[in-house]
């Protein structure tokens, strides 16, 4: 990590019942020599999880949790930022669709919006401005976009957090 090799040394050491374990510890730029002699600790519960003193029991310390809190707090806001509130009457058959946005001008543009649903589940529903590269539908009926980037930027959205695992791991592995 950081052009820094991560090194996972195997140890062999006898808990205080006597008992002859082998452990694993990983530290980064840190290599240890064969024949080395280190402290290792355990807890008293369970001897069998121990790493030498000053390493770590796993490849990646818990700094990797704040590279990892990126993606994943972009995926929340992602997905609370496009929540619809949709409630169905208890009785009848029709629907109102509830828009968040962060944009209001978008909704207000038009007098009634246009409102895009499956007609097997009307409860899954959105409204047309509000979707992702903000689709308009043609003469013909057919959805168009504004620009070929827009669908290029939104796939990068989806796929952002599953590439920074692949980078991470990437570096993890080497």
């Amino acid at each position: 990590m950081n052009d820094q090799p991560v090194y996972r040394t195997r140890y062999h050491y006898a808990d205080t019942d006597g008992r002859r374990l082998v452990g694993t510890s990983y530290a980064t730029g840190l290599h240890l020599d064969a024949g080395t002699r280190v402290t290792v600790e355990y807890t008293g519960r369970n001897a069998a999880v121990s790493r030498i003193t000053g390493m770590r029991t796993t490849p990646v310390g818990l700094g990797i949790a704040f590279v990892l809190l990126f993606p994943l707090a972009g995926g929340l806001v992602a997905l609370v930022g496009t929540y619809k509130g949709i409630r169905a009457p208890a009785e009848g058959g029709t629907y109102e669709v509830v828009g968040h946005t962060h944009r209001p001008e978008n909704l207000e543009d038009e007098p009634q919006e246009r409102v895009v649903y499956d007609p097997r589940n009307p409860v899954d529903a959105a409204l047309l401005d509000e979707l992702p590269c903000r689709p308009h539908v043609d003469d013909r009926g057919d959805f168009t976009t504004q620009g070929a980037h827009e669908p290029l930027i939104a796939l990068l959205n989806l796929l952002s957090p599953g590439l920074a695992l692949i980078v991470l791991f990437g570096f993890v592995l080497r």
